[in-house]
């Protein structure tokens, strides 16, 4: 398969050139120290990544570089991807279909079982990908306290080697849970999980495009879903509920997505580079913490590019591919979507039999007619419709 090309429509809002303006302009949290060196941050799940998200690294390390401040990534190893998956495009009937290459642990762990509390991936697939499988068999070589953290190592190697970028400082979600402001915003909920909770459902409620679920409550029985993970090594997380969270130790509690980013928002960073699914849900973060605790958070910026390779065809339009699904039912129904010129001309003569016979039960027949006509054309053009 040909090299990859440039990126294709990279997004970048606001322009970079507006960054020191968006950071100095932005009140920093009281939480965070004002002689602290500037941190410019973002972050994504432990996994080999797709170029959208080496775009926000690169950002990072880019901006970080240009505005003599620190750069960090923030590996979200609360969460239950799967570490060791590579997608890849292979080109089979004339079709181009995905296939994934997959590293995994020697031994099975539960459905649901976040990357770090999962064992490190020392077993890989072969593929048709030899890029794929070198990257994975490198993967199980490399040494880690669990799956995101081996990952994580693999990636701090690969991008000296195949960029020329120096690795951020990496920082794992399951480690904010040992931070002052985890430990005063859990406080906080022990207190009072009604006005988090509500205070959440509310922005989640006045941000529907972000399409994020609210938080499960029963305020006649004083039960709240609280947006945390309780995580134990090689199990499934579970949500965390008011009743229990006081029982629960703080070394098995991880935050969630918006908690999460509000915690780096708040107290480690000076701007946080999203992609797309982030830059829109964590406006509910900002409206979820200046309503519960009156919190302003470092603001956000959004990097994201997608990278086509080179087929060997043009590109297609979004407008040129919706047309070719047009057409392909189209097609189904009307045999001059398939140049067949006799097939075309026995429709027509049926559809005006059809409109001028004024027997309904004739009428019946002949429309009964017609589709089984038309089905046997989509017998002799089945190739073509496929």
């Amino acid at each position: 398969m040909a090299a990859p090309i440039a990126p294709d429509n990279p997004r970048i809002e606001p322009p970079p050139a507006e960054w020191p303006k968006l950071i100095d302009g932005a009140a920093r949290s009281s939480i965070r120290p004002p002689s602290t060196r500037q941190t410019i941050m973002s972050g994504h799940q432990a996994a080999i990544w797709h170029p959208g998200i080496l775009a926000k690294l690169i950002a990072t390390t880019a901006a970080a570089n240009a505005f003599d401040a620190d750069a960090a990534w923030l590996v979200v190893d609360q969460d239950a991807n799967n570490a060791g998956a590579i997608d890849y495009p292979v080109r089979e009937n004339a079709r181009l279909q995905r296939r994934s290459a997959l590293a995994a642990p020697e031994q099975r762990t539960p459905t649901d079982t976040p990357t770090g509390s999962t064992p490190v991936l020392r077993w890989s697939s072969t593929t048709e990908s030899d890029k794929a499988n070198r990257i994975l068999a490198r993967l199980a070589e490399t040494p880690g306290d669990n799956a995101a953290d081996q990952v994580t190592r693999l990636l701090a190697k690969l991008l000296p080697e195949r960029l020329g970028i120096t690795p951020p400082q990496f920082i794992t979600a399951t480690s904010l849970a040992k931070t002052p402001t985890f430990d005063a915003w859990r406080s906080a909920m022990l207190e009072d999980p009604a006005a988090c909770v509500n205070a959440y459902n509310a922005a989640v409620a006045t941000n529907p495009e972000a399409q994020l679920r609210p938080l499960a409550t029963r305020p006649d029985a004083n039960r709240y879903e609280l947006p945390l993970w309780r995580i134990r090594p090689g199990e499934p997380r579970r949500p965390v509920y008011n009743l229990q969270l006081a029982d629960i130790p703080i070394d098995e509690l991880a935050p969630r997505a918006l908690l999460m980013t509000a915690i780096v928002r708040a107290s480690m960073c000076d701007l946080f580079i999203h992609g797309t699914g982030g830059y829109t849900y964590d406006r509910v973060t900002d409206d979820w913490m200046k309503t519960w605790l009156g919190v302003d958070l470092a603001p956000i910026a959004l990097v994201t590019a997608t990278l086509h390779l080179d087929l060997g065809v043009p590109p297609v339009t979004e407008s040129e591919v919706a047309h070719a699904k047009w057409r392909a039912h189209a097609a189904r129904h009307d045999p001059a979507l398939l140049d067949d010129a006799q097939a075309r001309s026995r429709k027509i003569a049926a559809v005006e039999s059809i409109a001028s016979e004024p027997n309904p039960a004739r009428r019946s027949e002949l429309f009964l007619a017609m589709h089984d006509d038309l089905a046997t054309v989509r017998e002799k053009h089945e190739a073509e419709l496929e």
